[in-house]
């Protein structure tokens, strides 16, 4: 079995052209949070409006691809997870199907963080 890993990326380099990155990958794991009103970080709106314009236009730019979500936020805010929330739903609307289910990892948890890694 061969394992090509492309590496950590920040969102926005991955460009506007989702077709592009199903040519590049079989999975998708995907790390994020929000901040602010729920806002998605800097480094990854434009991969966010990407997936949020091919989930508009109907089609399935991902169709054969698979991914898990990783969010990281603290449930003190309103906004907790609505990025990686958002993020998870767009990415099967664009034809991607969950490999596992998200976790939310909450800075405000008494949960121990690696425990609920684990089960990622």
């Amino acid at each position: 079995i061969a394992l090509a890993i492309e590496g950590t990326v920040a969102g926005n380099s991955l460009g506007q052209d989702l077709s592009e990155l199903k040519s590049r990958c079989d999975v998708l794991l995907v790390s994020c949070s929000s901040f602010g009103e729920g806002d998605p970080p800097s480094n990854y709106n434009h991969f966010l409006l990407a997936l949020y314009r091919a989930a508009e236009a109907g089609g399935s730019p991902l169709e054969g691809v698979q991914h898990a979500v990783l969010g990281y936020g603290a449930s003190v805010y309103e906004t907790f997870q609505n990025c990686p929330r958002l993020t998870d739903k767009l990415l099967e609307s664009c034809g991607s199907r969950r490999l596992a289910q998200r976790v939310e990892l909450d800075e405000g948890s008494e949960d121990d963080p690696v425990v609920r890694l684990k089960g990622f």
